[in-house]
């Protein structure tokens, strides 16, 4: 047993490097001053508590005060059950915070900002905390580091197994089967998203950019999907090998190295694998920008994104038909417009007709319609604006650059929908209601 401190003390030195360098690496990447890097640091954080705290606690010499069952052991060990109840809870957190941003990106305003991020993850401190109390209160429960086998072990009593078996196991099992469900619900959203974009892509790529560029942008997504899953199976796979090892494997091992292997060592492995993860995806998001997937930009409709470059500006370079203007988006039909104070206009008169007597639009979709032709929208973006094909779904496209239409005009589609400003937009996950309101509010003007 003398090559177990070595072994600890290399692997706490690992763990405590690449946890320290995913801190240093999240606090300097502004991408990750988000919930999601708030909880991952939050998890690098415990994770170097853990390995500084146990490998000094080896360390320490065999006084009275340190030695097994001792007062100051109990507590010592009480810590580490919190940190190891709270580390499932922030990987579930974590989880749950990746599955909002990339499947529900516009819900993830309202259930995956900071603020309730922090309020649950206070709530998770205190039920680790509480989780503890049979270790604080019940004589006969304790968690201890046995130092003649440099193993952690539960009391072997009545209440230490009864607090091993429910207040332990059973709440950390429970919470890995929530992990890997959202994490499968993402990845599996991630692979029909990427089908969903290649044909997009595909038709982009042969139309607008050289083969070259087509390849390194397929390339470059595809590491950062495998970035991704690589950083869920790597926070779901170590805890099924401890649990495998604690479970089956250490009760049938009868050598002393072998049962430290199976308990000590692994558990620190995890916090280091941990880590390891953690300071990967840091890393990675600092460099290639994998945050902007989570950005839930799509809510305001008005920012770029998607599996290539952005599609280049419409050009009139070949002119535009009779009856056509060249606008912002491209060629545009010229409409009369009305000159009543109660519709959006804006003053062009080199490309717009003016007609003083045309009647004012009455109905929401007339003044839907009327408010995208004041802003010179081409034909295929004026598909859009009427309250009945204005929908998420035909954002989406846009988006995904699947309609004719260009991104950029949904702002001024926006616009005209609420006849407002764009500040609601973070509200958009309740896309139907708003819109509902819209025609209301747009129908009882006069």
């Amino acid at each position: 047993m003398e090559t177990a401190p070595l072994i600890i003390h290399m692997i706490s030195t690992a763990g405590f490097i690449s946890n320290t360098i995913a801190l240093i690496t999240i606090y300097r990447s502004p991408r990750l001053q988000s919930p999601f890097g708030f909880l991952c640091a939050v998890s690098a954080g415990g994770n170097i508590i853990i390995l500084t705290m146990y490998s000094t606690w080896y360390s320490l010499p065999e006084w009275p005060l340190f030695e097994y069952k001792s007062f100051l052991s109990r507590y010592v060990g009480i810590i580490g059950v919190s940190i190891w109840s709270l580390g499932f809870r922030l990987h579930l957190l974590i989880a749950f915070n990746r599955m909002m941003a990339l499947v529900f990106p516009l819900a993830s305003y309202k259930y995956a900002n900071m603020r309730t991020t922090m309020i649950i993850l206070a709530v998770g401190i205190v039920l680790a905390i509480a989780q503890t109390a049979p270790l604080m209160f019940v004589e006969e429960a304790w968690f201890c580091y046995e130092p003649i086998h440099m193993v952690w072990i539960f009391a072997p009593t009545q209440w230490g197994q009864i607090y091993e078996r429910y207040f332990n196991n059973l709440p950390s099992k429970v919470e890995f089967v929530m992990t890997v469900a959202m994490d499968s619900i993402t990845l599996i959203h991630l692979e029909l998203m990427k089908r969903k974009a290649a044909n997009t892509c595909v038709f982009r790529e042969t139309q607008f950019y050289f083969q070259q560029s087509a390849i390194n942008q397929q390339s470059l997504a595809k590491y950062l999907e495998v970035k991704l899953f690589f950083q869920s199976v790597s926070q779901i796979f170590p805890f099924v090998f401890c649990f495998t090892l604690f479970e089956y494997v250490t009760p049938l091992l009868e050598s002393d190295f072998g049962r430290f292997l199976s308990t000590t060592a692994v558990w620190h492995s995890v916090h280091a694998l941990d880590g390891q993860m953690h300071c990967s995806l840091a890393l990675s998001v600092l460099l290639l920008g994998l945050v902007d997937l989570s950005s839930a930009c799509f809510a305001s409709g008005v920012c770029g994104g998607g599996c290539a470059p952005p599609m280049p500006a419409p050009s009139c370079s070949g002119g535009c038909g009779a009856g056509y203007g060249c606008g912002q988006y491209g060629c545009y039909q010229m409409r009369a417009r009305a000159a009543s104070s109660r519709t959006l206009k804006v003053e062009r008169p080199e490309t717009s007709l003016e007609i003083e007597d045309t009647p004012e639009p009455s109905s929401p979709d007339e003044k839907f319609h009327a408010c995208c032709a004041e802003r010179n929208l081409p034909d295929s973006c004026m598909a859009k604006c009427s309250y009945s094909t204005y929908t998420r779904d035909s954002l989406q496209n846009m988006y995904f650059r699947m309609d004719s239409c260009p991104m950029n005009a949904a702002a001024d589609i926006h616009f005209c929908a609420a006849q407002l400003d764009l500040s609601y937009l973070a509200c958009y996950d309740r896309f139907e209601n708003m819109k509902a309101c819209f025609w209301h509010d747009v129908a009882q003007q006069k």
